[in-house]
């Protein structure tokens, strides 16, 4: 081996230059690895193979690399496969060869843990599905799809409802082994435990499309039954599954149909009467609404006699007026009003009544009625033009005028001659007359008796 990396392989990896030799050299380059470890293949080999690995023509290279891929990827570190030889495997699916294109999507899912999901999304994928639907081979048809069939262990289930499931349908063929390939993608799906397909996407997309297949002529009796049962499989699961979804909304729908009809017969039961309103809070009961039958009492003078357009619309309005009357609230008669300030006493009148009331403790003769009160004039003279005069300072002293006849009010003797009837009191105030008597200085007591 030491001759052989030493003294062979120097020379031949020098032929590399030239494009032509390639193909004739590079199977002896290659020969060489089955008896090197990955140190001295990274080391010694490697190096002179990463500028041969970008070449795309001859197509006679990439078939040699195809044919060594197993032992190159066995011997080849993971960052230089990830770098150098995915990237060879992605350029051999753009090609032409039938051989490399199959070489190359059966040797794809075995290092397919290899591949990351960015370039699994953009650059595997896309050209899987492109050389499924524009090649006519229908060996590379099967090989795209048995190969997409392998990745779906290495795929994310929004990975595989988004970009493999949709171009399924968009295969143009119809043989047998394309729709076994087709319905082998689907069946994986459905039995994946990682992978989902909602119900919504089987009776809408899938479902529409395996049904024509079915009755394809060219079917066999075991591929058409095993197209029938994933049809059913996918029915029973859609079956179920919007089962259970209306079974919950029907349980809802009862729900709040049973409360809405709990709240309705809660407002519509009887309120409390009246009376009972009135013996929880201790009140006399109300006296019934008087009811009118306005409707009655119209359709009667309708029939009666023809109304014109103005009985009409005064038979509105008092049917307006009935209605507002009726909604207006009743009056408890037992209320009680609040309770206003005392009437004013006229000061003439407190008067009187204090005099007469001196009188009959003088005890000459019965007592003497109450004079009633003046009438509004007398009050609005005493109110207006007279105003007896005050003096705080010498209250106490001064002496108090009454306007009008003399009264001696002694405790002693009063005489009859100074009682003065009511008419000729009220006359002569009314006409502002003076009295003809000259008045009389009252006492301290008398004083604090009118006063009082």
């Amino acid at each position: 081996m030491f001759i052989c990396f030493a003294r062979v392989i120097p020379c031949l990896v020098k032929e590399f230059v030239n494009p032509t030799m390639v193909p004739f050299v590079l199977p002896n380059v290659l020969q060489s690895q089955k008896n090197c470890t990955k140190e001295e293949f990274s080391q010694l080999i490697l190096p002179y193979l990463k500028p041969v690995m970008k070449m795309t023509d001859p197509i006679q290279i990439l078939l040699i690399f195809m044919q060594k891929m197993e032992l190159l990827l066995k011997l080849c570190p993971c960052e230089e496969v990830k770098s150098d030889v995915l990237p060879m495997l992605y350029r051999a699916l753009e090609t032409d060869a039938q051989q490399i294109q199959e070489l190359c999507l059966s040797v794809l899912p075995t290092y397919a843990s290899l591949i990351e999901y960015p370039a699994m999304k953009n650059a595997l994928l896309p050209r899987i599905k492109r050389l499924c639907i524009s090649t006519s081979f229908i060996s590379v048809r099967v090989n795209c799809l048995v190969c997409v069939g392998k990745l779906l262990e290495h795929l994310d289930k929004w990975l595989v409802l988004d970009e493999v499931l949709p171009f399924l349908p968009q295969i143009p063929s119809r043989e047998p082994a394309v729709l076994m390939g087709i319905l082998g993608i689907y069946k994986l799906v459905l039995t994946h435990k990682k992978m989902t397909m909602t119900k919504e996407v089987m009776a809408t997309k899938v479902i529409p499309f395996l049904m024509p297949l079915s009755i394809e002529n060219a079917l066999t009796l075991n591929q058409f039954n095993a197209i029938i049962a994933v049809i059913k499989e996918m029915v029973n699961r859609v079956e179920g599954e919007h089962r259970v979804k209306l079974e919950q909304l029907n349980s809802i729908q009862n729900e709040q149909q049973n409360m809405d009809s709990n709240m309705a017969s809660q407002l519509t039961s009887a309120p409390p009467t009246r009376s009972e309103f009135e013996e929880i809070l201790g009140m006399q009961p109300s006296p019934p609404r008087p009811t009118m039958s306005v409707n009655s009492d119209i359709s009667s003078l309708a029939q009666s006699k023809p109304l014109s357009l103005q009985d009409k619309q005064g038979l509105v309005k008092e049917q307006d007026a009935v209605r507002r009357l009726q909604q207006e609230p009743v009056l408890n008669p037992t209320q009680v009003l609040p309770k206003g300030p005392p009437p004013v006493k006229d000061l003439t009148m407190s008067l009187m009544e204090n005099n007469l009331k001196q009188i009959s403790l003088g005890g000459l003769g019965p007592p003497v009625a109450p004079v009633a009160a003046p009438v509004a004039p007398v009050a609005a003279w005493t109110a207006q033009a007279w105003r007896p005069p005050v003096q705080p300072q010498a209250w106490q002293s001064a002496p108090v005028t009454f306007p009008g006849p003399q009264f001696q009010l002694s405790t002693n003797k009063v005489p009859m001659n100074t009682m003065v009837s009511q008419n000729t009191f009220q006359s002569s105030m009314m006409n502002g007359m003076k009295p003809s008597q000259p008045t009389k200085q009252l006492s301290n007591t008398e004083i604090n008796d009118f006063l009082s």
